[in-house]
């Protein structure tokens, strides 16, 4: 299996260095005119005057991005298109600098966001309305398009790529405790082999990632947990499906003492998290798709988290159910979106170029590189990502969660309801003593007075 994880750092490394006019965050030209603050590159279409220029806004910038700047540049080429990519920091610095250039009549004619943001736009009329122009919704995965999707039924931006969290398990640990992996379907399946996980030397028979709320969301998502009352408006973060789950998580940490969660600066919980499943202190974990691709040396060990985690030692699968009911984990993406400008010139090119980032074969190959869900469904009919899925269970594991997940509710207070809920997790998962139903019910005060505010009342 070590091949796979070779070949993958070999992709990103030739990505990374394979097309000169990419930019970074810490260099290139910066004088193409845009207002976001980030770094600017232009690829010289080498066309005859008169050819549209784009500018594309994309933060993340790394090896994926950079590849798929790289096909940009080849179809801008094709298409008599001079392409400018934009680079701003992150996400949040993207929509500040959005809004701005909008006010200043300046805006990209594409940028990659948040569905919040995106959605909030198009309900300001700031953004146009996808179906209109033609875009196909059904060609991509329900789980990230219903997030592109507003409440009239036309889409608003596209999604591009997507994440679900998914399990991973200690193979050895599971084989020396005689359990068959496929037999845990639920939390509760899982609980019940305790035992045997720790008479085989786990001291956790798993570990939810910490952080914030997000395994626990997942959890409470499998046993029919609602973020919103049928009127959209009314939080019930407190209800019966809630408060099992996170009162049961309370116990199984602190009381039954089976689980733990890792907290930290940074990225550290995460990395603890991982570092524990591979040092068999905990039997497995909840985590990213792309932690099998994640290089990360433990400053206190010396061990290359890369190099020891290969789908020999840890191996993918679905997150677990609960009671009964399948796994419904939180489906995340990001998203292109099309700012409205007065001047419509760009608007067929820009349309063009959006589909044509989101087609299969581009769905298929940023999946590849980047280890992230691929947006369009017919990125898996591709050749390459046949090839792709028959080596790595990940692409498999993710294909199947994907068909099964969960859409966490446009917030009115943008994230109101979701830092209640994070605080939530911190009281139950790190101190442990107060009960769930008490802790939920803050949350939910909290959240409603965030959510009425931003509703005007």
């Amino acid at each position: 299996m070590k091949k796979l994880f070779a070949t993958f750092l070999a992709l990103t490394l030739l990505v990374g260095c394979s097309n000169g006019s990419s930019g970074t965050a810490s260099g290139g030209d910066t004088s193409g005119g845009s207002t976001s603050g980030g770094t600017t590159t232009t690829t010289d279409a080498g066309g005859s005057a008169g050819g549209e220029t784009i500018e594309i806004w994309l933060a993340n910038v790394g090896g994926p991005t950079e590849w798929l700047v790289g096909k940009m540049n080849d179809w801008a080429k094709e298409n008599n298109v001079t392409l400018n990519v934009v680079h701003p920091a992150n996400y949040d610095e993207t929509y500040t600098n959005l809004q701005a250039a909008i006010a200043g009549g300046v805006q990209p004619d594409l940028v990659l966001l948040d569905p919040a943001p995106a959605r909030s736009l198009y309900s300001k009329d700031l953004v146009y309305n996808l179906t209109d122009l033609g875009l196909k919704s059904s060609d991509y995965v329900d789980a990230f398009m219903g997030q592109c999707t507003y409440d009239d039924g036309n889409a608003f931006a596209v999604p591009i790529y997507g994440t679900i969290q998914i399990g991973f398990y200690n193979v050895e640990l599971f084989k020396k405790a005689g359990v068959d992996p496929d037999s845990i379907n639920s939390w509760q399946d899982l609980v019940a082999v305790a035992d045997k996980l720790k008479g085989a030397g786990a001291t956790y028979v798993w570990e939810p990632m910490g952080g914030n709320a997000k395994n626990m969301i997942d959890a409470a998502f499998a046993n029919g947990a609602k973020v919103f009352a049928d009127d959209g408006e009314t939080v019930i973060i407190n209800s019966p499906e809630w408060v099992e789950v996170f009162e049961q998580f309370r116990k199984w940490i602190h009381e039954d003492k089976i689980m733990t969660t890792r907290w930290g600066q940074g990225w550290t919980y995460w990395y603890e998290t991982k570092y524990d499943v591979l040092q068999n202190v905990a039997a497995g974990y909840t985590g990213s798709p792309v932690d099998p691709f994640d290089d990360w040396i433990d400053p206190d060990s010396s061990v290359d988290v890369a190099t020891n985690f290969d789908f020999d030692t840890m191996y993918p699968r679905e997150q677990f159910g609960w009671n009964g009911n399948p796994s419904a984990p939180w489906a995340e993406t990001l998203v292109l979106a099309m700012p409205k400008k007065s001047d419509t010139k760009n608007q067929a090119k820009a349309f063009e170029l959006l589909q044509y980032v989101t087609s299969p074969e581009i769905s298929a190959g940023y999946s590849i590189i980047s280890g992230y869900a691929a947006s369009n469904k017919g990125a898996a009919e591709t050749e390459e990502y046949k090839k792709y899925a028959e080596e790595n269970p990940v692409a498999i594991t993710l294909a199947k969660q994907a068909a099964h997940s969960s859409i966490f509710p446009a917030d009115p207070s943008g994230q109101g309801i979701l830092n209640a809920l994070n605080d939530a997790a911190s009281s139950i998962q790190q101190d442990g003593g107060t009960p769930a139903q008490e802790v939920l019910d803050k949350a939910c005060q909290i959240a409603q007075a965030a959510v009425d505010e931003a509703l005007g009342k």
